[in-house]
């Protein structure tokens, strides 16, 4: 899709400080183009863990939208009673289009645990292109 320009016309009627109604009109050019889209997928590498011990979680960012996404904050949380995600919040600085970041975690899962699926959030904050 191409970018184009577009005009706008502004007008509006008002009273000046002596009384006198006044109109004032202009264009304004506005430049329309197709907004890029951030899209990440997320990919964990492992997907067996181990009750009762701490365990290395990998998961894979890659970026497969249409715009760079900068400072992106990773953090990871298990949602179980007695689970804990050990490792801080992770900053990639840059992921570029088509790349990927491979980042590791460590997550705790109680003995309590075993035989049961362990749900594990995973929360991405990022600047897009638009400083967004």
């Amino acid at each position: 899709m191409q970018q184009s320009p577009l005009s706008i016309s502004i007008s509006l009627t008002y009273i000046d400080p002596y009384g006198y109604q006044r109109s004032y009109s202009q264009q304004v050019g506005i430049y329309v183009g197709m907004q890029k889209i951030t899209s990440i997928a997320v990919e964990p590498l492992i997907k067996t863990l181990i009750p009762g011990y701490l365990n290395n979680i990998m998961i894979k960012l890659t970026n497969v939208g249409s715009t760079d996404i900068y400072n992106l904050s990773v953090s990871i949380s298990a949602q179980a009673q007695g689970a804990a995600g050990i490792t801080p919040p992770q900053l990639v600085s840059l992921l570029g289009v088509g790349k990927s970041a491979m980042l590791s975690y460590q997550v705790y899962v109680p003995s309590s645990l075993a035989g049961s699926t362990l749900v594990v959030l995973i929360s991405l904050s990022y600047i897009d292109q638009y400083g967004s």
